[in-house]
């Protein structure tokens, strides 16, 4: 346990460190959305306006997904349904995998149906890791989480890489591998934590920031109109964020031709080792600062590096960029889902999940549809600069809500 000596790390409980090792395992294993567009354009034979129209329905399909699955999750397990929703997700992978080598024009319809039911795993995810932490040890847990997926995705892309070009199938197939491996640890390792009817009525009495409320979802948002406005605005951030998931590899592919695969997936793995060496220190800096201030800087270097992506055509200077990108991740992802838990209503954590699920399912499908018809119909430069000027004014609207948070945070 050397790697947790001295750190933030120590002394978690048990089951934190369970779910570390599950995140490690499904971030190695994230082989499909970072190729998604290389292997529609590439293998499927798609445009690049076709592949973001495409990139957005496999998004549009989680939406009503994680409906179906979330007040389930609430009301009886949030384990039982992660379990089996990650299990025909990962079946699906598989199923993709074959039908590439026999029947690849079927594998667009397949794909969809894996985003079907990673949408409908999200919200009972999401709920069942915030059962495993409190108030005290959540910010900590998650960024431990993300850590964990990031170590995994230090190997995950750049493996991916180079299987893209000489076996294109191994995407689906270790996809499915990992998934189906860290579902089973769950399923053995972990039990579930759903906060019972005296845990929820003991919060209704307490001042904790997420104590419970009466009423079906939509009175939880009601009793919650800032925290409702934030999951709001977080749309657009996702909306740009994922435009540049779309778009950094087709940018590669285009300035370094052949090459531009294998360079881009050194520009994951250097997002992935930058989070696993500078996590720790973005955890101690968000503790010295209020959470909305840090997801503001975050929000500011996110915009900067993508803003200064279109103007220029170096590998040195892009690999920068993406670790000035990666630095505002950091920030966000050991911030933002932190926030968002602290202020959901107890027993209203998997809706809420999905709440925040959806909005971000939103982005990512609205993010690679823009960017497509804005390359079609200008350039990679403008497709940079505006999802970056979006990210600045996301920017201003989380450093004005601040002070409406000020005596939670």
């Amino acid at each position: 346990m050397k790697l947790f000596k001295n750190s933030l790390y120590t002394g978690l409980p048990a089951r934190i460190y369970i779910i570390g090792l599950v995140e490690l395992i499904n971030g190695a294993g994230s082989f499909l959305y970072p190729f998604l567009s290389l292997m529609l354009t590439q293998n499927l034979g798609y445009s690049v306006k076709e592949a973001g129209f495409f990139s957005m329905a496999s998004m549009l399909v989680a939406l009503p997904a994680s409906l179906i699955t979330s007040k389930f999750a609430d009301k009886v397990s949030r384990k039982k349904v992660m379990v089996l929703t990650q299990m025909c997700m990962s079946t699906m992978l598989l199923v993709s995998g074959i039908f590439l080598a026999v029947r690849p024009a079927l594998v667009p319809y397949l794909i969809l149906t894996v985003y079907f039911f990673d949408g409908m795993t999200d919200p009972a995810r999401a709920a069942f890791q915030a059962d495993q932490t409190n108030l005290q040890n959540r910010q900590v847990a998650y960024s431990f989480f993300y850590l964990c997926h990031n170590i995994g995705f230090a190997f995950g892309p750049a493996t991916a890489g180079l299987l893209f070009s000489v076996y294109p199938q191994g995407i689906f197939f270790g996809n499915a591998a990992a998934a189906f491996l860290a579902v089973s640890i769950v399923m053995v390792k972990i039990p579930d934590r759903k906060p019972d009817a005296q845990m929820i009525k003991k919060s209704m009495e307490s001042d904790n920031s997420d104590k419970a409320v009466k009423g079906d979802v939509f009175a939880a948002l009601k009793a919650r109109p800032k925290l409702t406005f934030y999951m709001f605005v977080t749309l657009f951030l996702f909306t740009s964020i994922a435009a540049i998931y779309f778009v950094l590899p087709l940018y590669a592919t285009k300035l370094f031709g052949t090459e531009g695969p294998r360079l881009y997936g050194t520009f994951m793995t250097t997002n992935a080792v930058t989070v696993i060496v500078l996590t720790p220190l973005a955890v101690r800096f968000s503790r010295n600062h209020r959470t909305l201030t840090a997801i503001s800087m975050a929000t500011f270097l996110y915009a900067v590096s993508i803003l200064c992506m279109g103007f220029t055509d170096s590998y040195v200077v892009l690999l920068f960029l993406v670790f000035i990108y990666t630095l505002g991740e950091i920030l966000h992802a050991t911030n933002h889902d932190y926030f968002i838990v602290n202020h959901t209503p107890l027993g209203h954590r998997a809706r809420f999940s999905s709440i925040m699920s959806m909005l971000t399912t939103a982005g990512f499908a609205l993010g690679p549809l823009l960017s497509g018809l804005m390359v079609s119909k200008w350039s990679y430069r403008t497709t940079f600069v505006i999802n970056g000027l979006i990210l600045c004014a996301c920017m201003v609207v989380f450093l004005s809500l601040r002070s409406s948070f000020a005596k939670e945070n």
